[in-house]
């Protein structure tokens, strides 16, 4: 797998975890990142 791969698989992981939850905004702090580091790697 290369690193682009495992980038998607991540932000996509991210946005799975947001569908389920039904709020963005918690994300992050599920996955235990703050919110302007993903905001940040989601539009990377």
């Amino acid at each position: 797998m290369t690193t682009s791969q495992k980038i998607i698989r991540s932000k996509v992981g991210l946005l799975e975890l947001a569908k389920q939850l039904g709020n963005v905004s918690k994300t992050p702090r599920m996955m235990g990142h703050s919110g302007t580091a993903s905001t940040a790697a989601s539009r990377s």
